[in-house]
């Protein structure tokens, strides 16, 4: 029987960098997956940008912390996940959008945000070629950024695949855990970590 301390469902953008996280602190970890490898489900789709520009308080300290996550990571652990600062910016054609993004920027500064208001003249040297007419300005946030999504799962050259049979559920009972039969296909993504046993 495998043992394991902690048990993650899901190999994707929250699974692989807790797993990863985790094993950093010395506890072994089975990543649990229906796709035959990381990063396989909605993580393909995206298109890699990093950032802390919202609107909601929490929600962009936690993405600060990701951006110096992914910032560090090669300089930190060696994983190259591309990432390349370059900010993001909001652009406002009308009144009722420019007096949103004006409303938000104290609030988003307050959480910790690096962000403010730009001028036309400032998001036309930003990005050559944008649509001035009309064009009131626009919010920047400079340390936003991008990573490759296929990349992201960096910590993966540790990763060993292993089929399980199907099962649909975990059951745990004095301490210990195992897994239900079903129909749902699964594959085990096993983080090869210390204490593991493969």
């Amino acid at each position: 029987m495998k043992r394991f301390d902690v048990v993650i469902i899901g190999a994707g953008s929250v699974g692989v960098p807790l797993s990863w996280q985790l094993a950093e602190k010395g506890l072994s970890v089975a990543v649990v997956d229906e796709e035959a490898s990381w990063g396989r489900g909605q993580n393909r789709a995206a298109i890699g940008g990093v950032r802390a520009t919202h609107s909601d308080a929490a929600k962009i300290r936690i993405c600060l912390e990701s951006i110096e996550i992914f910032s560090t990571l090669q300089s930190q652990h060696g994983f190259d996940v591309e990432w390349r600062p370059g900010g993001y910016l909001y652009v406002a054609y009308d009144a009722e959008t420019e007096g949103q993004f004006r409303s938000l920027l104290e609030k988003q500064k307050a959480a910790g945000l690096n962000i403010d208001w730009v001028s036309p003249d400032t998001v036309a040297r930003m990005a050559p070629g944008i649509l001035m007419d009309k064009l009131r300005g626009g919010t920047f946030s400079p340390e936003d950024g991008y990573a490759s999504p296929l990349m992201a799962g960096a910590p993966s050259t540790a990763w060993r695949l292993r089929r399980a049979s199907p099962f649909s559920s975990i059951r745990a009972s004095k301490g210990s855990a195992r897994k239900g039969t079903g129909s749902p296909r699964f594959r085990w993504a096993m983080r090869n970590l210390p204490r593991a046993s493969l």
